[in-house]
């Protein structure tokens, strides 16, 4: 019982704590902040003060692919793609393609997904799926303005 009670002292603590800087940061000097630039400020020195945040701190930085592993990646994408807008013509049947705001979104969806791939920040398989919504939210706008 008096190791909860102590957690929750510290725990209050670190709230007061956290309030005195927040107030201290807010009425800083003739540079005023808002309260989340504020918090945001505090969370920071704390993440930075703290030792085992200090290695989450430290960014991964990925190798550059190859350029025989991107020139693959770019076939596969574009197959994925040309597959299906092969499947959206034939819902279309010579009709004009038709987009709303949520097919436009996915494609922007897609475009970033793909430079993510190039550069090895995203799998292929989230592409794929990306691709997938695009082509469901296409075949079911298209098929609503064709029937």
């Amino acid at each position: 019982m008096n190791e909860l009670h102590g957690m929750r002292k510290k725990r209050i603590m670190r709230k007061k704590v956290r309030a005195r800087m927040l107030i201290s940061l807010i009425s800083q000097g003739d540079k005023k902040m808002s309260y989340l630039q504020a918090a945001l400020k505090v969370i920071s020195q704390r993440q930075i003060s703290s030792p085992e945040a200090r290695i989450r701190l430290v960014e991964k930085k990925t190798a550059p692919l190859p350029k025989g592993r991107q020139q693959s990646l770019e076939m596969l994408m574009e197959a994925v793609v040309a597959h299906a807008l092969g499947e959206i013509a034939i819902v279309c049947n010579g009709r004009q393609f038709r987009a709303n705001d949520e097919v436009r979104q996915a494609e922007d969806n897609i475009m970033l997904i793909y430079k993510n791939v190039m550069i090895g920040e995203s799998k292929l398989q989230d592409y794929h799926e990306a691709v997938k919504l695009w082509k469901d939210l296409s075949l079911i706008e298209n098929a609503i303005k064709t029937n």
